[in-house]
């Protein structure tokens, strides 16, 4: 045997030897230049023992006696499971997301990765772990979610402000530069389902559909809000108060959940956290900010975004914050139909328990008490 064949003979030993090891294990784990990938399928509603599994091949250290769990419940699209070892602070804590039922048809999953590892680079995002067939392992944000108190607490809000402003400066560079808004929008509608086979549901979307042709309201907006000159930036998407994480001993405010992270209207983004002061489970859209918060929310963000651009001499006038206004205004019309029509595919697909038809209602049915009044703005 020569010296070049006892050689590969040695590399084809250690070559067999490592697949046995992996293939040991229950779990497979298939390595991209994204990340690593388990080949496993989570059980939606017995996730726990197959959520541990999964972060002890991230975490081989914490074994099975010193592994805890929290299952989070204030979502209404994912599930989502804590895993850590006891005694360690929260900062260690590994999140296990499995994906709500069928909603790869409403988010490009391909680029919720992409934009989770943009976002990580740029010091926006925690780290991303690893995917498995139907969710991903993420690092966890210490802090709290935001509640309404906060969220208008002019020490938390400069705090919101500063974060989405360095979201909006983030340089996206994973496909279209085109607004992800009514392509996706218009995508939806195609998903809208005929018929429900639940006579609730089925009541609900009849009298939804006396309310409105949502089609033609979703062309109507598209073709009013196209003149208007909002900066398309990258975006949130999602900016509910649960997707804000403030630490008050860091001083500083974190975004979660990237889901619809993509190119979008600045507008949007703005007009889209206004629309979530009205909370999800229990919705009051009295609480939707009145003008004067409005315009002062307003001309913060246009301070902090000219200090990140450079040009922080230059002083922002009442009309740049009364054309701003007028631009958020309109575009919150743009976040009643996005999350009305998402509602709706979600009441056919989702198993979590949640009114979706319900709430698609309450969108859309404030959708049309402002529209008058906000397609009616005009800038100073």
């Amino acid at each position: 045997m020569t010296e070049d064949t006892l050689i590969l003979f040695y590399i084809l030993i250690f070559v067999l030897l490592a697949f046995c090891i992996e293939h040991s294990s229950t779990l497979q784990i298939s390595l991209s230049m994204a990340c690593p990938h388990v080949l496993v399928t989570l059980d939606r509603d017995n996730p726990l023992e197959g959520a541990i599994g999964i972060v002890k091949t991230i975490r081989p250290e914490w074994t099975e006696g010193t592994i805890v769990t929290k299952t989070f419940t204030d979502g209404i699209t994912n599930k989502l499971i804590g895993v850590n070892c006891s005694g360690s602070s929260d900062d260690s804590m590994v999140l296990v997301r499995i994906h709500g039922n069928n909603t790869d048809l409403i988010i490009d999953r391909k680029r919720e990765l992409q934009t989770i590892k943009l976002l990580e680079e740029a010091g926006c995002g925690a780290p991303l772990y690893c995917t498995f067939e139907n969710g991903l392992c993420y690092g966890f944000v210490p802090g709290k979610p935001v509640n309404l108190q906060l969220a208008v607490d002019p020490e938390v809000y400069r705090l919101i402000i500063k974060t989405m402003v360095k979201f909006h400066s983030v340089e996206w560079s994973c496909g279209s530069q085109e607004p992800v808004l009514f392509p996706t929008m218009e995508s939806w509608l195609k998903l809208l389902p005929e018929t429900f086979a639940d006579e609730a549901k089925e009541r609900g979307y009849t009298e939804l559909k006396e309310k409105l042709d949502i089609v033609q309201e979703v062309k109507t907006l598209k073709d009013r809000l196209s003149h208007l000159t909002s900066s398309v930036v990258f975006c949130h998407n999602d900016l509910l108060l649960g997707n804000i994480i403030y630490s008050k001993a860091k001083g500083m405010v974190s975004f979660i959940d990237f889901e619809y992270g993509a190119l979008n209207f600045r507008g949007f983004d703005i007009a889209d956290h206004f629309c979530e002061y009205a909370g999800t489970d229990s919705v009051d859209y009295s609480l939707y900010p009145e003008r004067d918060y409005q315009l002062m929310w307003l001309r913060c963000y246009l301070e902090e975004d000219a200090l990140v651009k450079g040009v922080s001499g230059v002083p922002i006038s009442d009309s740049d914050v009364e054309q701003l206004y007028v631009e958020v205004n309109q575009f919150a019309l743009a976040s009643h139909l996005f999350w009305g029509i998402w509602s709706i595919i979600q009441a056919a697909n989702s198993e979590i328990d949640f009114d979706y038809m319900a709430y698609a209602h309450i969108r859309f049915d404030e959708y049309l008490r402002r529209k008058a009044a906000f397609l009616s703005l005009s800038g100073a």
